[in-house]
């Protein structure tokens, strides 16, 4: 079964291939979560560089790749669904990916990679913020997932900070849809260390 993890690996392939992309980035607002949903997320999980506050129920799994050099904490939980629900991303861009790429040119990647596996993917226009004091940019999805035959609904955030890129996201199918304000609430936790 395709994971948001599967799709991950293609597109950090891709970005390590790919000669750059054009993206321009307008002044970013804040974004804060719900804060009734922040109450009922977990106590905050160390990923060594940050942290975040997960939903309950979902325990992330630390996949290392020392030769791409990057980290990828997968959550999965019981009840959340039959596809990984929740990534965070992060690694370092050489020097000369990190002086082509920019946020919004890893999201639109991302966004390329994920239309493989999904039917009529749609994307809303990506948007520029600040998550406790960090730019990402951000674009939502939805569409029908090739493989398990379901509408699939799901959201990516993206920062660059130097060489340094990490990546939030998360996927459900139409059912446990809306569980995606866990996830969302979730990745607007994020906090450097």
């Amino acid at each position: 079964m395709r994971t948001i993890y599967s799709r991950l690996i293609v597109v950090l392939i891709v970005l390590v291939s790919c000669v750059g992309m054009a993206g321009a980035q307008g002044k970013p607002s804040t974004w804060t979560p719900p804060p009734a949903i922040v109450k009922q997320l977990a106590a905050p999980t160390s990923l060594g560089f940050a942290t975040v506050r997960l939903p309950k129920g979902i325990r992330l799994q630390r996949q290392k790749s020392r030769e791409k050099g990057w980290d990828a904490w997968i959550g999965y939980g019981a009840g959340w669904g039959p596809v990984a629900s929740y990534a965070v991303v992060s690694g370092k861009l050489t020097a000369e990916e990190a002086g082509t790429f920019n946020s919004q040119d890893i999201t639109e990647l991302s966004m390329i990679m994920l239309n493989a596996d999904i039917y009529g993917l749609q994307l809303t226009a990506p948007e520029s913020g600040r998550i406790n004091g960090v730019a990402f940019t951000r674009v939502r999805w939805s569409g029908i997932d090739k493989e398990l035959r379901t509408p699939m609904h799901g959201f990516v955030y993206t920062s660059i900070r130097g060489r340094q890129f990490t990546q939030i996201m998360s996927q459900q199918i139409e059912r446990t849809r809306e569980r995606l304000r866990f996830t969302d609430a979730s990745a607007l936790t994020f906090r450097l260390k």
